[in-house]
């Protein structure tokens, strides 16, 4: 069985359509008719001409002429787009959730299996050729069998051409940075982890480049569809939503990058956020930092170790319970005479607010911080008060209930002072028996903790810490009425956690609470081995709260590096075994050949930099549309590089800038950044600037790690640049790289 005919875009449809299209027109203009445009058809071709157009402007449709299980020819019309659309002639429109997830169509000699929605009818299909991707786009390739060979016309190029005098919409741009590359390469191993069931947790693994953000993003977009199938959820209430997903990523540049990958699924609704900031929404929603300044300056790693370790949760909530015990006696004794004051003593109503305040006390005593009751409080009196809300007895109830509040529920009081206890100072000498720190370390940590307490200040690695309060508070509480200190918690019908081996085990163990209690749907891709925050990232998904064991969750490993051309690739896999101990987890491409990695040795830093901008200049000549970044985690040399290569670049009108967020959207810019600000992303040419350099500002296993990420930033090519000697990490891997050696004497 072989295909018989393979065409994208409908060429041969929209032109038939259109040629019609243009007839009526000339039938009705000679009727005199004002009827003009796809209008001038029948219904019946209006209808089908509608569904023409709408497969048209989707980047994924492809219509397939093919021997269909083992009989005679059918018409496939393969789509994301939505269903509903009708067509006539005994076409058969298939339509499926993630693009490529499970059409696997264009592997080499493989025999697949097409399932038309609802299940209707089965297809197999056998295609025994190849199809080629140009530009990224599934309507601009080349399909080569053993019967011959057809090329597709550019999609922009095929609608214009078709339906010139009609007016069309343009189809959909092609995204950057290897989106549809990865989409259209979707293996076996990915499909499956794609279509994991939708409770519990999944974590996907994987080398750099092999689509673990697509495919978790794709899961976003199965979980919409297959909720009704899978979980016999109705479709006219849907537990999964876009709105009712939540994305968490490490970065502002990531939520850039991952809200346009969104729209590219067509799920442009789903809500993406940095771990700063819906840390940052978290405590302001609950005014948890009001009576707490922010502290401009960073933990020692000591103290940042202390800090986000997952073990600080159990002696910090005792504490937190134990402190507002503490101050439940004085705020009540202020309540009660604030009430007799504007209610008097033998009111029924105040009975009533005490009665609730005191369950809540007695949950206190009991160890739980569930402040429901609490609330309960301000219920009551918004029902007592319903007519007169704007009454002075009315404000002058619901301030004291807010004083109260405002007085035991003091998140920044409370954990400020948890930082001066003896519970914080008995959980860091725990980490120095379990040899995490030294006692010096410890010791000097501590001081440092007292001495930012005493100031009032607070730290980021404090805000997840103070977030667990608020969440410790929020059991039990209704979401209404509105109360200033004591927030409900919400949660979301499918959580994804991006990067998020860079979360600490505090901030992902919070993360998880989101996750609603019903599915428990969690998606979490990353790679320990690109873990960047030293302390603070994961040091295994155990340790971020993960449930991955007793049918609980799952563990999937991407092994194919879609990114890299086989030469980086190969560079990258020698480099993870020399540092990392094993054979790496990956495998390059093979199918994909590059440049030769390039190294710019010798000489002293200036030549060398000189050097390396003038490998730009004629790397932006040769290839104008490639995106190229400078990677320097040296923060003095970084000065050095903008100082020396911007103007060589300027020169020859190249955009070069310094910057810590690199614009996704500007390829023609060349961006001086360290690794961490090029964390998830992907690059055609990435300069890698004196990785030994590094040292001074990094351990051992940092550097390691962070020239890591930075060599499979490149997709296309690398440069390096170097002393005569090449020294650690890259020094055992000289053999990979092409050398360029400057020729001026070093003065290092």
């Amino acid at each position: 069985m072989t295909v018989s005919n393979l065409k994208a875009l409908l060429t041969e449809d929209l032109a038939a359509l259109a040629h019609a299209i243009r007839e009526a027109n000339q039938r009705a203009s000679q009727a005199g008719q004002s009827v003009f445009g796809p209008q001038a058809l029948d219904q019946q071709r209006q209808i089908q001409y509608a569904a023409f157009r709408e497969l048209a402007g989707d980047p994924f449709s492809v219509r397939i002429d093919a021997i269909c299980n083992g009989k005679e020819a059918k018409r496939l019309y393969l789509t994301k787009a939505r269903q509903g659309l009708a067509l006539q002639g005994g076409a058969h429109i298939i339509s499926w959730t993630s693009p490529l997830a499970r059409l696997r169509l264009f592997d080499l000699g493989e025999e697949e299996e097409i399932v038309v929605p609802k299940g209707e009818q089965t297809y197999r299909v056998d295609l025994r050729g190849r199809f080629q991707v140009q530009q990224g786009d599934l309507r601009n390739g080349r399909y080569e069998a053993l019967s011959g060979a057809f090329d597709f016309a550019s999609a922009r190029q095929t609608i214009d051409a078709a339906t010139s005098d009609l007016r069309p919409e343009g189809p959909v741009a092609a995204a950057a940075f290897g989106l549809r590359e990865i989409i259209f390469e979707t293996d076996r191993t990915q499909d499956t982890y794609l279509r994991m069931p939708l409770r519990g947790h999944l974590v996907v693994e994987g080398a750099p480049g092999s689509g673990k953000t697509t495919i978790a993003l794709q899961r976003v977009a199965y979980a919409l569809e297959a909720q009704h199938d899978e979980l016999d959820i109705p479709r006219d209430a849907p537990h999964f939503t876009e709105e009712s997903t939540l994305v968490v990523t490490y970065s502002d540049i990531l939520v850039r990058y991952l809200e346009r990958l969104l729209k590219e699924l067509r799920i442009p609704q789903v809500p993406v956020i940095s771990i700063d900031a819906w840390t940052r929404n978290l405590l302001d929603g609950a005014h948890a930092l009001d009576n707490v300044k922010a502290d401009p300056l960073k933990d020692s790693k000591a103290l940042a170790a202390i800090k986000t370790h997952a073990a600080i949760l159990e002696p910090l909530k005792s504490w937190t319970v134990q402190s507002l015990r503490g101050r439940w006696p004085s705020a009540l004794a202020v309540l009660e005479a604030h009430f007799d004051q504007c209610l008097g003593p033998k009111d029924a109503r105040r009975a009533e607010y005490l009665r609730e305040i005191g369950e809540a006390e007695r949950g206190l005593r009991s160890g739980s911080l569930r402040l429901g009751k609490l609330v309960s409080a301000f219920r009551i009196a918004n029902e007592h008060f319903s007519r007169e809300r704007d009454s002075a007895q009315a404000i002058a109830v619901r301030e004291g209930l807010n004083a109260f509040a405002s007085q035991v529920v003091n998140h920044g009081e409370v954990y400020l002072g948890f930082l001066q206890s003896e519970a914080f100072a008995g959980h860091a000498n725990a980490l120095v028996e379990a040899k995490v720190l030294s006692r010096t370390a410890a010791e000097n940590a501590l001081r440092e903790a007292r001495s930012h307490a005493t100031e009032g200040r607070i730290r980021k690695n404090d805000r997840p810490l103070i977030g667990w309060m608020v969440r410790w508070m929020s059991d039990g509480v209704p979401s209404a009425p509105t109360v200033r200190f004591v927030k409900p918690w919400e949660r979301v019908s499918h959580l994804v956690l991006d990067e998020a081996q860079d979360f600490s085990p505090v901030e992902s163990r919070l993360l998880l609470e989101l996750a609603d209690t019903k599915y428990r749907c969690v998606t979490a891709v990353g790679d320990l081995m690109q873990r960047l925050k030293f302390p603070g990232g994961l040091p295994s998904w155990p340790d971020g709260g993960f449930s991955l064991g007793g049918g609980d969750g799952q563990v999937g490993l991407f092994r194919k590096n879609y990114r890299q051309t086989r030469e980086l690739g190969e560079l990258a896999a020698s480099y993870y075994r020399a540092h990392f101990g094993t054979t790496a987890p990956f495998e390059a491409r093979e199918d994909l050949s590059g440049q030769k990695p390039e190294l710019i040795q010798g000489g002293n830093v200036e030549a060398r930099l000189a050097e390396l901008a003038s490998r730009v200049i004629k790397l932006k000549r040769e290839h104008p549309e490639w995106s190229i970044v400078l990677i320097c985690d040296d923060d003095e040399l970084r000065e050095q590089v903008a100082d020396i290569v911007k103007p060589l670049l300027q020169e020859h009108h190249i955009s070069c800038r310094r910057s810590k967020a690199v614009d996704l959207h500007n390829r023609d810019t060349v961006h001086i950044t360290p690794t961490l600000h090029t964390k998830g992303l992907e690059f055609d040419c990435v300069g890698l600037i004196e990785p030994g350099r590094a040292k001074r500002n990094m351990t051992e296993d940092q550097l390691l790690r962070s020239t890591y990420v930075a060599l499979t930033r490149a997709a296309r090519h690398l440069v390096v640049t170097a002393p005569r000697k090449l020294t650690t990490p890259l020094a055992e891997l000289q053999s990979h790289f092409e050398l360029r050696p400057v020729r001026q004497d070093s003065n290092e």
